[in-house]
C-alpha cells in the first residue's frame, strides 16, 4: 500500500500544478495497484474513493479545458496522457476508457465512459470481466446492482461534476464529434422513480446546453432504483443506507426542483421515499422554503427590470424637457454673450468694443429681463460669469439712458438759445431748408442716389415735378384764385409729408 500511497501522492500534486495528464496517468496506475492487492479493507476503499474522485475531476476539468486550447497544446496532451509500460506483472490490467478517446467525446459520452468506469472499479469481480458497456442506462438487473457498491462521496462528485459541464463547457458541445451508436445509445429499460411520469432518462441520449443535467439525474435515478430493487432482494451493501440519505437530498431538492423546476414531483419523490418521517418533513420544509425564496428572487429580479424601464423613461423624458426648454429660451440665453465682455481689470475689450450696441427691439432698459434658470448643476465659475454678465448689462443701460438724457438736454438748451429758431418750430420745417442750402443739384444727386432709393424716391421726384411745372399750369388754365391757394395748399402739404417722411427714411 505504500507504493499506492506513493502514486496517489504524485497525482495529487500534479493535479495541484494544473498538469492534469499526469494526474489522469498516475491515478490510473494507482488504481490498478490498489485493486490488484490481496489485502483488503477500510483504508484500501478509502484509497480507492480518493483516486477515483481525484480521476473524475481531473478528467471533467481536462475535458472543458481541451476544447478551448490551441493545436499545439492539444497534440501535447494527447502525448501525456499515453500510457506508460508496467513494470509490474502483479498489477491488475483494468480495462477502463482510453482517456485521449474521452477527450474528443460529446458530453453525454464523455459522462457515460466516465460512470461506466466507476462501476468497473467499485466492483473488484466485474473488472477480471473486462470493460463495461459505456451507457446512462443499466442494460439488465445486474448491471442495475453495480451501482449500489459506489461511495457517497465517489458519487455525489460525479453528479457535481457533471452539472459543472453544463457551467463551464457551453462552447464544448459544437466541437465534439458523435461517437458510434454501439457506445451512446441510452437503453429504454432503466427503471426509474416517476411514477409513471416521463423522467430525462427515458427521453434518450441529450445532446445540448442540459446534458450534464441529463446525466446527474440519470445515474441518481440509476442508484435510486438500485436501493428500491436490493429492499425485496435483501443484497444491499452496508454503505448503501448513507449513500441514499445523502443522493435524495440532492436529488429532490437541487436536480429536480432547482435545476428542472419540477416542484411537485420533487415534493412526490419525498413522500414516496424510504427515509423517517422526520427526515421527510425536514425536507420538504426545506423545499418550500427554496421555492419561496426562487419566487422571490423572481419577483426581484422582475422589479428590477421593471425599475431599470422606468427609470430610463423618466431619463428620456428629463432630456425632451431639458431641449424643449432650451430652445424656447435660446435667445434669452445668448443676449447676455453678445454684450461686450470686460477684462479682469476692468477695462472692455477691443472685440468687446467692435460689438454692436443694444437693439431697437430691448425691453425696458431700466429693467434687464432675467435669464431662465438652468435645468442642470452648474459649477461656481460660471455663476460668477452670469455675476458679471448681469453687471455689464446695467452699465450698458445707464450709459443708453444718460445717451438719452444727454440729447434732451440739448435739444433744450438749443431751444433756449435766442439765436435758434422759435420753440414751436418743427424739426421737420429745419430739415426742409437743408435741401435749398445745397441747391438743386445736392438735391437731385440725393433722391438719385443708389443708397437712397426708395418708393417714396419716386413720390418725391413726382412731387417736385409738378411743384415745377405748376405755375406754368396755372398760368395757362388761368385758375382761380381759390382754386389756385386750395390747390397749391395741397401740394405744399403733400410735399412736406414727403420729404419728411424720406427724411426719418434717410436716418
Amino acid at each position: 500500500m505504500s507504493t499506492v500511497s506513493a502514486l496517489h501522492a504524485e497525482a495529487t500534486r500534479a493535479f495541484l500544478q494544473r498538469n492534469y495528464a499526469s494526474a489522469i496517468t498516475q491515478s490510473a496506475a494507482a488504481l490498478s495497484l490498489a485493486l490488484s492487492s490481496s489485502s483488503s479493507g477500510s483504508t484500501e476503499e478509502q484509497h480507492t474513493a480518493k483516486l477515483l474522485i481525484l480521476r473524475i475531476t481531473a478528467l471533467s476539468t481536462l475535458y472543458t479545458a481541451h476544447a478551448a486550447d490551441s493545436k499545439v497544446r492539444k497534440e501535447q496532451t494527447i502525448v501525456n496522457l499515453s500510457p506508460s509500460p508496467s513494470s509490474s506483472d502483479d498489477r491488475l490490467k483494468l480495462e477502463l476508457a482510453d482517456p485521449r478517446q474521452m477527450l474528443d467525446m460529446d458530453t453525454t459520452a464523455f459522462l457515460a465512459h466516465l460512470w461506466s468506469d466507476t462501476l468497473l472499479v467499485c466492483n473488484p469481480k466485474m473488472a477480471t470481466k473486462g470493460a463495461l458497456q459505456a451507457a446512462l442506462q443499466p442494460a439488465s438487473e445486474d448491471m442495475l446492482l453495480l451501482a449500489l457498491a459506489v461511495p457517497a462521496n465517489v458519487l455525489v462528485t460525479l453528479i457535481f461534476a457533471c452539472l459543472k459541464l453544463d457551467d463551464d463547457s457551453e462552447g464544448v458541445l459544437s466541437t465534439k464529434k458523435s461517437t458510434s451508436e454501439s457506445k451512446t445509445t441510452l437503453s429504454a429499460s432503466t427503471p426509474s422513480l416517476t411514477n409513471g411520469k416521463p423522467s430525462p432518462a427515458q427521453f434518450g441520449n441529450q445532446h445540448g446546453p442540459q446534458a450534464g443535467l441529463f446525466a446527474a439525474r440519470s445515474i441518481s435515478e440509476w442508484f435510486l432504483a438500485a436501493y428500491t430493487s436490493a429492499d425485496k432482494s435483501s443484497t444491499k451493501p452496508t454503505t448503501a443506507d448513507d449513500t441514499y440519505s445523502r443522493i435524495i437530498p440532492l436529488y429532490c431538492l437541487h436536480l429536480v426542483a432547482l435545476r428542472s423546476n419540477e416542484w411537485e414531483y420533487a415534493a412526490e419523490t419525498i413522500g414516496y421515499s424510504v427515509l423517517d418521517e422526520e427526515t421527510k418533513r425536514a425536507l420538504l420544509g426545506e423545499l418550500e422554503g427554496l421555492s419561496a425564496s426562487v419566487a422571490e428572487g423572481g419577483e426581484r429580479r422582475r422589479r428590477g427590470i421593471l425599475e431599470k424601464v422606468l427609470e430610463g423613461e423618466r431619463k428620456v423624458s428629463k432630456e425632451k424637457v431639458r431641449v424643449a426648454v432650451a430652445a424656447a429660451s435660446g435667445g434669452q440665453q445668448q443676449q447676455p454673450q453678445q454684450h461686450p465682455q470686460q477684462t479682469p481689470n476692468g477695462k472692455r475689450s477691443q472685440v468687446a468694443k467692435a460689438r454692436p450696441n443694444l437693439s431697437a427691439s430691448t425691453p425696458a432698459l431700466s429693467q434687464p429681463s432675467p435669464s431662465p434658470q438652468p435645468t442642470s448643476p452648474r459649477p461656481a465659475h460660471s455663476a460668477r460669469d452670469d455675476t458679471e454678465e448681469g453687471h455689464l448689462t446695467t452699465d450698458l443701460i445707464r450709459a443708453a439712458n444718460d445717451n438719452v438724457r444727454t440729447r434732451r438736454d440739448q435739444e433744450l438748451s438749443s431751444s433756449s438759445n435766442p439765436s435758434s429758431p422759435a420753440v414751436g418750430t418743427l424739426p421737420v420745417q429745419q430739415q426742409q431748408q437743408q435741401p435749398r442750402r445745397g441747391g438743386m443739384g445736392t438735391m437731385l444727386s440725393t433722391y438719385l442716389s443708389p443708397r437712397t432709393w426708395s418708393f417714396s424716391r419716386y413720390i418725391s421726384l413726382i412731387l417736385f415735378v409738378l411743384a415745377i411745372a405748376y405755375p406754368r399750369l396755372r398760368s395757362a388754365s388761368g385758375l382761380g384764385q381759390a382754386k389756385e391757394n386750395v390747390v397749391g395748399n395741397l401740394v405744399r402739404r403733400m410735399w412736406d409729408t414727403v420729404r419728411m417722411g424720406t427724411q426719418v427714411t434717410y436716418l
